[in-house]
């Protein structure tokens, strides 16, 4: 997936010197998620609503929502996915209720908020949460069944 996103940077870079803003040769990866949004020299960031509506709100300045090209996603919006292994034979969401369910951070739209909300519409929660740090980490414990179910977004879900 970090192949990806070089390539994503790599063409807005390319369209940021073509306006005539300098920008940095690679993405910056070591700085957290927080720090590196509000860093002072940020030219361009990139975050799911979560973090948005949280504590970024009032401190960035949106310009636009990126298309994917996710089959029957509108445009301006995201889609999740819940994923399960493929040798699990349960096909209601609610069967899940007791199983593991793994997710990226707190602060995730697609990963956890989203699940959220779907679930408590069909009137639970998952008792088992395990926080693992990616949508990759997650779908890896759910191939080797170390998780149950976990929700990504469409476009990591298309990525992996």
């Amino acid at each position: 997936m970090r192949k990806s996103l070089n390539k994503y940077w790599q063409l807005i870079k390319y369209e940021l010197l073509e306006s005539v803003l300098s920008a940095r040769d690679s993405l910056n990866l070591v700085l957290n998620e927080k720090d590196a949004w509000m860093y002072p020299n940020l030219i361009l960031g990139q975050t799911c609503g979560m973090p948005y509506h949280k504590f970024l709100y009032n401190k960035v300045s949106p310009i636009g929502t990126p298309n994917f090209g996710i089959m029957g996603c509108p445009t301006g919006y995201y889609n999740s996915v819940f994923i399960t292994n493929i040798q699990d034979n349960r096909s209601n969401l609610i069967e899940f209720k007791n199983s593991v369910f793994a997710y990226i951070m707190d602060n995730s739209q697609s990963g956890l908020a989203t699940a959220f909300n779907h679930t408590q519409k069909i009137g639970f929660w998952f008792s088992n949460r395990i926080i693992i740090g990616g949508h990759t980490k997650s779908s890896k414990l759910v191939a080797n069944g170390q998780a149950a179910i976990a929700c990504l977004d469409s476009v990591s879900w298309r990525l992996l």
